[in-house]
C-alpha cells in the first residue's frame, strides 16, 4: 500500500507578513509551496537557509534570493532521480 502524504501549513489567526500580507498571499504563496514540497523530499527537520528556512524572509523573496541550498538540492535530486539537462531549472546549484 502507497504512503498518503498530507501538507498542512500552520498558521495561526493572527499570522501576517511584517508589513500585514496573509502569508498564502502574493508572491509568498508559491515560496511556502515550495518550502511544504521541500519537507516531502528532505527528511524530517530539514529547516536551513533559503526556500526551507524555518521563517518566510519577505526582502530575499521580494529580491528574488530563496533556493534551496546545494546540500538539499543533492538530496532532492537522489530521491528524485535524474532530470534530463534540458529539463533542469534553477534551483541555487
Amino acid at each position: 500500500m502507497a504512503a498518503t502524504w498530507r501538507l498542512a501549513p500552520q498558521y495561526g489567526s493572527g499570522d501576517s507578513l511584517d508589513d500585514g500580507r496573509a502569508p498564502g498571499r502574493g508572491p509568498v504563496g508559491p515560496v511556502i509551496m515550495a518550502h511544504e514540497i521541500g519537507h516531502l523530499l528532505l527528511p524530517p527537520d530539514s529547516h536551513a537557509s533559503g526556500i526551507m528556512a524555518p521563517k518566510v524572509d519577505l526582502f530575499l523573496i521580494e529580491h528574488g534570493g530563496l533556493f534551496f541550498d546545494p546540500r538539499r538540492v543533492s538530496t532532492i535530486r537522489a530521491r528524485i532521480g535524474p532530470m534530463p539537462r534540458s529539463e533542469q531549472g534553477t534551483c541555487g546549484a
